[in-house]
């Protein structure tokens, strides 16, 4: 059996595998899974260096993920760290006081590496999750606490990753003051991911431009669709949203493809912020 611990920017979790030859090559198995809340994106002050009482929090946790370990034979403990440890000014010293408290190696992964490394991990559960069945091409995007990793890939293969210093829980403790951001801390959140984003990003489109609804100077738009806004037989539609989803579930479904087509989509926008 084999332990890993991941040290991330809200959580610090050890999960153990047994690892098993089979016909054709391993079968893997997820043994135990425990989860600490550390929260210690909550610890890191302006100037982007870790408190001691951080460094503390996540020694006095891996000290406990240590004794689990000592207590069961494991072939050997993996423990690692992303934009945790990664994206703080004391990083070193972090990383010297951890270990000399739990008697851990800890292993920080680059943004690149965590971006492969949660790739492979979700390949992994959709093979699993779906008896063999897997995803060739696409997008994966890992909103973490501290770091958000997107990776695009095609024929199984990462042809471009990229690991950005935003994530859930350093935006919240840096722009929100509340429980809910107000519209202004919106407005300043995405002001500063935008800033963070590379310079060929542009935002995506807000208007959906039919073929009988001429483009505005001053929309964005990157398709003409190749079909006109009219009414017409929704018969198919009636159906397989009828049987799909209940009355309430469809009224949400239909406000915002609503949202979209009346080029309101910021209003999902909002939604999104507030309930996920």
């Amino acid at each position: 059996m084999y332990g890993i611990i991941d040290i991330g920017s809200n959580t610090i979790r050890l999960v153990i595998y047994d690892v098993e030859k089979a016909e054709h090559g391993y079968e893997i198995s997820r043994i135990m899974n425990k989860k600490y809340t550390a929260s210690l994106a909550g610890y890191i002050t302006k100037k982007g260096k870790m408190s001691s009482a951080g460094i503390q929090c996540a020694s006095d946790i891996l000290c406990a993920l240590q004794a689990i370990t000592e207590s069961i034979r494991l072939e050997k403990v993996y423990v690692f760290a992303t934009a945790s440890f990664r994206n703080v000014t004391n990083t070193d010293e972090v990383l010297r006081r951890t270990e000399a408290a739990s008697g851990f190696k800890i292993q920080i992964l680059s943004g690149e590496e965590e971006a492969a490394c949660g790739f492979y991990g979700l390949m992994s559960e959709v093979r699993h999750a779906h008896k063999g069945r897997e995803i060739s091409s696409g997008m994966q995007i890992d909103l973490g606490g501290g770091s958000t990793e997107i990776v695009r890939f095609q024929d199984h293969r990462i042809l471009k990753s990229l690991s950005l210093p935003i994530g859930s829980l350093n935006l919240y403790e840096r722009f929100v003051d509340g429980i809910l951001p107000t519209a202004s801390e919106i407005k300043q959140i995405r002001k500063y991911v935008t800033k963070q984003l590379p310079d060929s990003y542009h935002p995506l489109d807000e208007t959906l431009v039919f073929m009988n609804t001429p483009p505005k100077r001053e929309d964005y738009s990157s398709k003409h669709l190749p079909y006109a806004l009219e009414a017409g037989d929704h018969s198919a539609w009636d159906e397989l949203v009828g049987t799909l989803y209940n009355t309430e579930e469809r009224r949400k479904i239909e406000w915002a493809i609503g949202a979209v087509v009346a080029g309101d989509s910021k209003w999902i926008q909002k939604f999104l912020v507030f309930y996920g």
